[in-house]
């Protein structure tokens, strides 16, 4: 009787995808032969031994590499998130009191020259803000 000492396959991570990889790559494995119970790897490795025609070694070498490449394709797509969460705009704090413009930071009140250029122009004033927070407004009668 020969004696044959198995390398113990170890399954990592997600097991639902390193399934999809192996029916992918191999569309003769069923659903029974992909069967995988924690301790009993040993009893995988011989289905798929059966399955595929290879041995114990080859089957261990295939998951593993599929594990690897799964591992890559996930770590890739974290990257991507995270270039893309870099690239994002910035959500920044709504301007108050000042407006930001392209050449510099103006006020919200009307200069003079702009209240005087109104006026030849025949527009009416335009209260700032402030100004009618702090007025007092007239009362209405009521009759």
């Amino acid at each position: 009787m020969e004696n044959r000492i198995l390398a113990k396959l170890t399954i990592k991570g997600n097991w639902n995808a390193l399934k999809g990889k192996l029916k992918q790559k191999y569309s003769q494995l069923a659903d029974d032969d992909l069967l995988y119970i924690v301790g009993k790897e040993n009893e995988l490795v011989s289905r798929l031994e059966k399955r595929l025609g290879k041995t114990a070694e080859q089957v261990i070498d295939i998951v593993e590499e599929l594990q690897i490449e799964i591992t890559q394709i996930q770590s890739e797509q974290i990257r991507k998130a995270n270039q893309e969460e870099a690239n994002r705009p910035k959500m920044t704090e709504p301007v108050t009191g000042q407006q930001q413009t392209n050449t510099g930071t103006k006020s919200n009140k009307m200069s003079d020259q702009e209240i005087g250029e109104r006026a030849e122009t025949g527009q009416p004033k335009i209260p700032d803000l402030e100004s009618l927070e702090t007025e007092e407004s007239p009362e209405t009668d009521k009759e």
